[in-house]
């Protein structure tokens, strides 16, 4: 059968798509099992004909497209392909071979105008994928050796070292991490030695970190460890996962990073890497986004490196594809990277609905008697559990810091307050809440009477020097540091 005729030429691109040719394919005498014609990029940057498609969808109306020109099975339904470009690549971009429909099928056909979905990538793009990992591996190893930090636990690599160090990096930054890393090595050398701790011991060498139910869980894991596993880490994927505190992110990072197991590894700093590599249009949070971005991870680690790689990813994101500004010019993977040919790295990876903050005012009491100060320890049950903290509440609306200090005081411990004194104001943010925190010195207005524990499991009076052992929140921990 001869090979249809092929036409191209240059469109206007959409205004947020500045640097992307529209090329018009119209065919001729084209039925059955004819030949079709495929863009083929330069060995620079490959291309994804499943973005390509995707596009089509999203970014043309059905007049474009060329209705009862192409009929059959395996008719070619898109007279329109989106061809990404940059500028000064545009002329270096041939059609340069033909392929056959039987060797490509395209991820959607239309029927009318009814779309179906392909099963499975055709051969000639799950090709070009493979060309591509074989680019980011090549280039990010090689970035790593020469770019990477050097952080206490990639020294030996011990899996006690690495499970310790991911569960502390989660929801937290290196820089905060690593002083609460090294102290808590030097106190805690081995997992023994974090079996036979006291929990308070724990909490308070993690004071300042947050999530303190990942200090308990790492409690409870290395008495587990201790008692099932002869003290020695375990070294397969379902003895880990069933490890306290250990979901699908830590098993990874333990397998991979502590035995060079291929497992994958998501965080944020990876899921901004892949969205932007592979222009992800999806949330990454969403069900969809989440899908494609573990099932990348998956498939791209390099056989026998997927220690390195796994780490090097990570450290991209954390240095060079930053949420903000992000780095392009000094990044390894520019040439492959589909948000960075499109312009569009400043828009990916898609957000979500934003987490809702809310503001929150709480007024504080430090009660004195003489030179200590009275203290409460929280329940095990609710935020912050276990944790000790001044006595207070949270203002109501129209009721001044002061009237809720007292309020709170008669409710929780049934005692009255006076001799007010601001201390000053604090705020601290959490994961879902705002604090506005009001302290003050107050004393009790009859001294005979003695607090009375309801929402609180355990009351001490302590001088302000102690108040240094004792682990707090986040908040009033700074405040501590005032005083």
């Amino acid at each position: 059968m001869d090979k249809p005729v092929i036409h191209a030429k240059a469109a206007t691109p959409p205004r947020d798509m500045p640097h992307i040719e529209l090329i018009k394919l119209s065919t001729y005498g084209v039925t059955g099992n004819a030949h079709y014609s495929a863009l083929q990029a330069d060995s620079r940057i490959l291309y994804s004909i499943n973005e390509i498609f995707s596009r089509i969808m999203k970014r043309t109306s059905s007049t474009m497209f060329n209705k009862g020109a192409c009929t059959g099975p395996l008719s070619f339904p898109f007279p329109y392909l989106w061809w990404r470009v940059t500028k000064d690549t545009a002329r270096k971009f041939i059609l340069n071979y033909i392929i056959k429909f039987a060797d490509i099928k395209p991820p959607i056909q239309f029927t009318g105008r009814k779309k179906v979905l392909w099963e499975g990538p055709c051969a000639k793009f799950q090709e070009a994928l493979h060309q591509k990992y074989e680019i980011i591996q090549t280039s990010l190893l090689h970035w790593f050796e020469n770019h990477q930090r050097l952080l206490p636990w990639r020294e030996s690599h011990s899996p006690y070292e690495v499970w310790i160090s991911e569960i502390m990096l989660q929801q937290t930054q290196v820089k905060t991490v690593l002083p609460y890393y090294l102290r808590w090595m030097q106190r805690f050398p081995g997992i023994a030695s974090v079996a036979q701790a006291s929990e308070e011991e724990l909490l308070k060498l993690w004071e300042g970190l947050g999530y303190y139910s990942r200090v308990r869980n790492i409690h409870k894991a290395a008495r587990v460890i201790m008692d099932e596993h002869g003290g020695e880490f375990p070294g397969n994927p379902e003895a880990v996962r069933a490890l306290p505190g250990i979901g699908p992110y830590t098993a990874g990072a333990v397998m991979s990073l502590a035995f060079n197991e291929p497992h994958a590894i998501v965080d944020g700093n990876v899921e901004r890497v892949v969205a932007r590599l592979f222009n992800l249009d999806k949330p990454v949070k969403s069900g969809e986004g989440r899908s494609f971005i573990w099932k990348t991870a998956r498939e791209y680690i390099p056989h026998g490196k997927a220690r390195d790689f796994n780490q090097a990813v990570m450290e991209l994101g954390a240095m060079v594809c930053l949420p903000r500004k992000p780095l392009c010019v000094s990044c390894p993977l520019t040439v492959c990277c589909e948000s960075h040919q499109l312009g569009l790295v400043d828009q990916r990876p898609v957000k979500g609905p934003g987490r809702v903050i809310t503001p929150l005012g709480v007024s504080i009491g430090l009660l004195l008697k003489g030179d200590r100060v009275f203290i409460q320890k929280r329940s095990p049950h609710g935020l912050m559990p276990h944790l000790w903290e001044f006595p207070g509440g949270k203002i109501q609306k129209g009721e001044s810091p002061e009237r809720a200090l007292v309020r709170e005081f008669q409710e929780e411990l049934e005692v009255s307050v006076h001799n007010l004194h601001k201390i000053g104001v604090i705020r601290h943010s959490y994961t879902s809440f705002r604090v506005t925190l009001h302290a003050f010195f107050c004393e009790l207005r009859h001294p005979h009477e003695h607090p009375a524990l309801k929402s609180a499991v355990k009351g001490l009076w302590v001088s302000r020097e102690d108040l240094k052992n004792y682990p707090f929140p986040a908040a009033n921990r700074k405040l501590i540091d005032r005083l």
